[in-house]
């Protein structure tokens, strides 16, 4: 394959460019993303000690298809201030795809914003690291400023990077969601220094965040409620409307898919 990413993939759905090389064996890549998370992971552990595995996704410690083909993880936490941090992947490597997910969603007592890692295959290369903003950039800019400003120089130096390409979904409501800032990129598979780039680009959006979480950005108590209420629809409507399901129900059964999807915004 093109070691130069295509405009031709980078309109095309999850669906269809995993049913144009269904059987891409990505295992190398998987275990490379796997050992990424990981240590991601462990960073969030690290600054959130308190972090406690919610016992109603004990069930997906793990979980796999009914022909045993394609296996799974999903763990959800929650802290003193964290509201719901979930550390999960799903998918067959084997068979072109693979899922990976850390998501990081504040309590309404900061305007933190919440923390988006995603990365996969499908067979391409994916992969989406963004600050989820707790209010309007727009109406707010310094909001804007203060975070989300700052991951501005690395989203116009990837753009440089022709082993990348933007991945632009066919979801309106997907591109919506990523911020202005969002880092959603494909890649031809096995494209040389792609995942070792990745992981760079994402440990420091990582440490940025945390040294952010470190601040105190309090939201005065009269808004908290707002916040909260805003923060719910978000996390769920982003689990519950994004297009890559319908590949992950296709693996594992509409009935262990609708549980996946509480688990990834907090309704189990």
């Amino acid at each position: 394959m093109s070691e130069t990413a295509t405009k031709t993939d980078n309109l095309k759905s999850v669906k269809e460019l995993i049913a144009e090389s269904p059987n891409f064996d990505n295992t190398e890549t998987f275990e490379k993303l796997r050992t990424i998370q990981t240590k991601l992971w462990a960073k969030i552990t690290n600054r959130f000690p308190d972090l406690k595995m919610s016992d109603a996704t004990r069930q997906f410690q793990p979980y796999q298809s009914l022909d045993r083909s394609a296996k799974g993880e999903l763990a959800g936490y929650t802290s003193d201030e964290i509201e719901w941090a979930v550390c999960s992947w799903v998918g067959n490597p084997k068979m072109s795809f693979c899922n990976m997910h850390i998501t990081v969603w504040m309590k309404e007592h900061t305007y933190l914003p919440h923390l988006a890692f995603a990365c996969g295959t499908f067979p391409v290369f994916f992969f989406l690291l963004d600050y989820i903003p707790r209010v309007e950039p727009t109406v707010h800019p310094e909001y804007l400023q203060k975070y989300l400003e700052p991951a501005n120089q690395t989203f116009l130096q990837i753009q440089e990077d022709k082993r990348f390409m933007p991945f632009i979904s066919q979801s309106a409501f997907v591109r919506f969601a990523v911020s202005a800032v969002g880092l959603n990129f494909i890649s031809p598979p096995e494209t040389p220094g792609t995942v070792e780039k990745f992981e760079e680009l994402a440990n420091a959006h990582f440490d940025r965040w945390i040294e952010w979480s470190k601040e105190k950005d309090e939201v005065p108590h009269k808004k908290r409620n707002e916040i909260a209420i805003r923060d719910l629809a978000i996390r769920r409507n982003t689990a519950e409307l994004d297009p890559a399901n319908i590949v992950v129900e296709k693996i594992y059964g509409k009935e262990l898919v609708d549980g996946l999807v509480k688990g990834l915004w907090g309704g189990v």
